[in-house]
């Protein structure tokens, strides 16, 4: 059965023929839906000139990442398929990205989560790591990860993969639940990643599934926007480490920690953020306003790790923001 390609258009519409001409070229491997997130540029018009079938979902409002990417897994799940492939608008594939990808998840059945490793953009070589591949390849060997190889793939371990490139295996989204809208966007695909560890599966980055991604063209591209993403980005890391605790006393240790290290990265502008010190407080409002969302994802994270399958009621947790 093909591969459900899920890809999230916020007015992404330049992006979207460059990503669909690649896709053209295993258009028998792959059904693609787009979802039109509250669009008002041209997304739907490329999508009907596009040289394959694409399915639009359109959204009345605008949405997050995991909320409108949880619109196409609902739909995979429903119509039965293996796997869901989430793309981002401004990447290319190659013809054996997305196959690749499906045999070694056949071949290695512990593996609930793969993705692809992520080339520049504009490298025709297919050789030249991006940024997000360079820091996160080095920050997988800092950790021990080391490459394997079998059966022509090569692989590393690691805790998580990026959404822009990422295979589920949808027998697992059964047990562990989807995209969680309370994150909106950052942190959404690495808390499914979790998740996924904690059901004692296993979170790998392909090698030999490759990508190329421009990455962060949407918060570069004004200060507004970069503001956003930092808020996002702190208040989602709150959330995320604070509901991964493993008991409710641990909790407690990780909100201060998780704090120290949110202060020292406002205030010595580290991983890119250049929010203004004195908006920190607002970022944390937001994220002890999420305190019973934060409940929700501990308990949900407690249910996994015992072994037991998550209720369709916790799926999901929050609404978007």
């Amino acid at each position: 059965m093909p591969v459900l390609v899920s890809i999230v258009s916020t007015n992404d519409g330049p992006w979207l023929t460059s990503c669909f001409d690649s896709l053209a070229a295993i258009r028998d491997q792959v059904n693609v839906v787009v979802v039109a997130n509250n669009c008002d540029d041209n997304t739907e018009e490329i999508c009907a000139a596009a040289p394959l079938n694409i399915t639009v979902l359109r959204t009345a409002t605008r949405l997050g990442f995991a909320a409108c990417n949880n619109l196409t897994l609902h739909r995979a799940l429903q119509e039965g398929y293996e796997y869901a492939f989430l793309l981002n608008p401004d990447t290319r594939v190659r013809p054996d990205t997305v196959s690749s990808l499906v045999e070694f998840m056949r071949s290695h059945p512990e593996f609930g989560i793969t993705g692809s490793v992520q080339m520049e953009y504009g490298d025709e070589t297919w050789t030249q790591l991006n940024e997000w591949s360079r820091v996160t390849l080095d920050h997988a060997a800092t950790l021990g990860a080391q490459q394997k190889s079998s059966d022509g793939f090569t692989w590393i371990e690691h805790y998580y993969v990026q959404g822009a490139a990422l295979m589920l295996r949808l027998k697992l989204a059964e047990r562990i639940g989807l995209l969680d809208p309370v994150y909106g966007t950052f942190y959404e695909e690495t808390d499914l990643c979790r998740r996924c560890l904690f059901s004692g599966h296993k979170v790998a980055i392909l090698l030999t599934s490759r990508v190329r991604h421009y990455g962060g063209g949407n918060w570069k591209s004004n200060l507004a926007k970069h503001h956003r993403r930092d808020f996002l980005m702190l208040r989602n890391s709150f959330l995320y480490y604070v509901s991964g605790a493993k008991s409710r006393a641990h909790m407690a240790s990780e909100t201060f920690r998780v704090l120290g290290n949110e202060i020292r990265t406002v205030l010595f502008h580290r991983e890119d953020v250049i929010l203004p010190w004195w908006r920190y407080g607002q970022v944390l409002w937001s994220a002890f306003r999420s305190a019973k969302d934060i409940l929700q994802l501990y308990k949900r994270n407690r249910i996994i790790r015992s072994g037991a399958v998550v209720p369709e009621s916790l799926w999901a947790v929050g609404t978007d923001t």
